[in-house]
């Protein structure tokens, strides 16, 4: 039978309910010290690396990219950060070809919630669709993981590389400092397109720079980043707004390449220096194909080419990729060097 006398008691004596984390301590397991589950990496192993976020669906793109790093002998540490679910066939497809790439998965480099939202969609007549909070896509997660790299590289410096960029001749990290030791920032002036333009106004917003100011392009391949300017530019959006910088990214649309470089440019002090980018060539679309001669020509006669990147908006079959990077590499191989 039910006591009036004990509902009351609960009523007018309610259960107290666990305080609900502040915001810094809310996301504050993001800004730990990454420890990858997929490669046990050494803390400062390495001055400069290379990161790739990829998936399975550029993993035969990814498996001609190492294996150009093989035939260039470029020995810089590269990690690859794939999607948790594509692990596997990574991983099958690196031990399958001996190769020594640290391959990591965004489970072990995200923060959980950023993780927990970057699953597939429920689909439309799923309730959990509504319920769930909005998904975070592949491209944005690719960002955060290039922002994170501070942590999972242990590295001074990084070099962001897409899947589609192979290396045409050796890379050394001195290509991207000056003598000084100063990083490089790849600054090409030109807004680009109309969307980079856009990208690069809501970076100059969101740190409160005025918009006045001589217009630079950020976006290439690879780009070069200050592990110690991320990790400042992450906290200075995080004091701007209150919100985790990856929160900021998603609410006010920003992107990686023009909000880095907006803060370097203007915000990061003398440690880095702009210059205008010339260590690589792109075949952005099926246009470009045309002049291929022309640009093969060009880069086996300029010895500052060291990249060849090569957009899937080309259309082009992936043996002809293979045979055109291939090429390029025994053209401008140094005869001591031995093909591997």
């Amino acid at each position: 039978m039910k006591c009036i006398d004990c509902a009351d008691k609960r009523e007018n004596f309610p259960r107290p309910r666990k305080p609900r984390l502040s915001w810094p301590a809310h996301h504050a397991r993001w800004k730990d010290p990454v420890q990858p589950k997929s490669e046990t990496l050494e803390s400062g192993s390495s001055k400069f690396a290379f990161v790739t976020p990829t998936y399975a669906g550029d993993i035969e793109r990814v498996r001609l990219q190492r294996r150009c790093f093989r035939e260039t002998e470029t020995d810089i540490p590269h990690f690859v950060v794939v999607n948790t679910e594509d692990y596997q066939v990574f991983r099958a497809m690196f031990d399958e070809c001996g190769d020594d790439a640290r391959l990591l998965t965004t489970a072990d480099v995200l923060p959980k919630w950023v993780e927990t939202r970057r699953g597939k969609p429920f689909r439309r007549r799923d309730p959990r669709r509504w319920l769930r909070p909005q998904r975070i896509s592949g491209w944005w997660a690719q960002q955060f993981v290039k922002l994170l790299a501070p942590e999972f590289t242990a590295a001074d410096a990084f070099a962001c590389l897409d899947s589609d960029t192979c290396p045409i001749r050796r890379v050394l990290p001195g290509d991207f400092f000056e003598p000084d030791g100063r990083l490089h920032l790849f600054a090409a002036p030109g807004s680009g397109t109309l969307t980079e333009a856009s990208w690069l106004y809501r970076s100059y917003q969101a740190f409160s720079l005025s918009t006045d100011v001589p217009v630079h392009r950020f976006v290439d391949n690879p780009v070069p980043m200050k592990s110690g300017v991320v990790r400042r530019m992450r906290e200075d959006l995080e004091r701007r707004h209150d919100k985790s910088c990856f929160e900021v990214f998603l609410k006010r649309q920003l992107t990686e390449y023009a909000t880095y470089g907006a803060y370097a440019m203007h915000l990061a002090g003398d440690e880095i220096v702009a210059v205008t980018p010339g260590i690589s060539a792109t075949l952005w679309f099926a246009k470009d194909v045309a002049d291929l001669d022309a640009l093969s020509c060009r880069i086996r006669s300029d010895t500052a080419y060291k990249f060849l990147c090569v957009q899937s908006h080309t259309n082009l079959a992936m043996d002809r990729v293979e045979k055109l990077y291939f090429d390029l590499i025994h053209a401008t191989r140094p005869q001591e060097m031995v093909c591997r």
